[in-house]
């Protein structure tokens, strides 16, 4: 292995170098504890300092290093001890400067000094992006200030109303509503002020409708000058008995106006929970069946009405225009078919019910049907629904209805060409609820 003589005889003592190469570029790998060379790539566990050693002081101790120095070169404070290398060593990327510790305690005052005074001679430069961000700050803190002032001002424009409405016989309810606008914009402009971000265009549309409010209240309440608002901002807060007596009126009217809407409330209330308890809804179990609208299917039950018999039933049919409707899917579907056909048979003094039931293979869906307990052929299921496509005009049929069995509706009223029996809906799984 070659000595440090033989790699550099005329370098400096102490200074850490490659034994391979004789390259000062040397690094410690702290992860295998081992020096490696940037140059030659090998690694050694001790770089080659040549007679002597490392430099020590005269108390046989390494200096201290501690912290950074200033750079005698660039003048700023990025002078950094490597003790891998025992230099000092510049982190300013455009300078770079590597000293020992006897060049950097060697270095004349006179050249420190010189470098200082060229320094302070230098120009104050001023980057682009600074004088940008400059601007941008003030720009903001102006939008900040205006929306300031949009608050005042809107705080003057209610206190103005407030004193026009308390001293003015009758109340003026435009004068109400001025203030009630500008009361509520407070807030809200204030919120836009104290954001850490500020929205521009949200910022303008707010000034922009202050101004519009602003300038319509001052030709509406007639204010001529700033004094003329002060001399009314100044009313309000007088001590009066004008002002106390109006205050008690209004408190008055404010109490009656209350119990009154308190007693309307309770009533419509009382009367909301009546029609609720009272409608007729179809549930199965916790759910409400709807139609192909989305809303609630209501049955409107008469108490007045009987039991059919199966002429009766027939003849109520063959009057009704429930199948005569047309299939709409998301609209009219099964379930308001069904609904239909209850609420008229109830109307006719005909006792009806809501069948909800689920069919399988090959629907697998669910749907909806109406039941009759006629007094001489018993309980009768009547579909009403209308086909899809095409079918007899009278859709009125009848459904042996058993859990297991196809669910296949036959005709009441045959018609020529048709068929009695119509196709095979699935087969009837559960019967969720029969609601009369």
């Amino acid at each position: 292995m070659p000595n440090h003589e033989e790699l550099s005889p005329n370098s400096t003592p102490g200074v850490g170098l490659c034994p391979f190469c004789g390259q000062d570029k040397i690094s410690y790998n702290h992860r295998f504890k081992s020096w490696e060379c940037n140059y030659c790539e090998r690694t050694f566990p001790t770089p080659s300092y040549g007679p002597g050693g490392p430099i020590k002081t005269e108390n046989n101790q390494l200096p201290d290093k501690q912290g950074l120095r200033i750079c005698p070169k660039c003048w700023h404070k990025s002078l950094y001890y490597n003790p891998k290398t025992n230099l000092y060593e510049c982190l300013n990327n455009s300078c770079k400067k590597r000293l020992t510790e006897n060049e950097l305690h060697n270095i004349p005052k006179t050249g420190i000094l010189k470098r200082l005074h060229n320094r302070l001679r230098k120009p104050l430069r001023v980057s682009a992006w600074r004088i940008q961000h400059w601007l941008k700050s003030i720009f903001w803190m102006l939008v900040r200030l205006v929306l300031f002032f949009t608050v005042c001002s809107l705080i003057t424009l209610v206190l103005v109303g407030v004193s026009d409405t308390i001293h003015t016989q009758p109340i003026n309810f435009i004068e109400v509503l001025l203030s009630v606008i500008a009361f509520i914009g407070i807030p809200y402009t204030l919120s836009q002020t104290f954001k850490k971000r500020i929205n521009l265009i949200t910022s303008v549309m707010t000034v922009l409708a202050t101004i519009i409010l602003m300038a319509f209240s001052w030709s509406y309440l007639q204010i001529q000058s700033p004094t003329d608002v002060k001399d009314r901002i100044e009313k309000l807060f007088a001590s009066n008995p004008e002002f106390h007596q109006t205050i008690n009126s209004l408190v008055k009217t404010a109490e009656l106006n209350l119990s009154e809407i308190s007693n309307n409330i309770g009533d419509t209330f009382n009367e909301t929970i009546d029609n609720l308890l009272n409608t007729n809804y179809v549930m199965i179990g916790n759910a409400y069946v709807v139609g192909g609208d989305g809303n609630p299917i209501i049955l409107d039950n008469n108490p007045a009405a009987t039991d059919p018999t199966w002429d009766e039933l027939i003849s109520f049919l063959l009057k009704d225009n429930t199948d005569k409707q047309t299939y709409i899917p998301n609209l009219f579907v099964c379930a308001d078919f069904a609904e239909m056909l209850h609420n008229n048979a109830e109307q006719a003094g005909i006792k009806a019910a809501y069948v909800c039931i689920e069919l399988g293979y090959p629907s697998v869906a669910g749907h909806a049907l109406n039941a009759f307990q006629t007094t001489d052929r018993g309980l009768v299921y009547i579909d009403c629904t209308a086909p899809i496509g095409p079918g007899p005009l009278n859709g009125d049929t009848i459904v042996i209805l058993e859990v297991g069995r196809n669910y296949i509706p036959s005709s009441i009223f045959p018609e020529d060409y048709w068929e009695i029996d119509w196709e095979n809906m699935g087969i009837v799984k559960v019967i969720d609820c029969v609601q009369w």
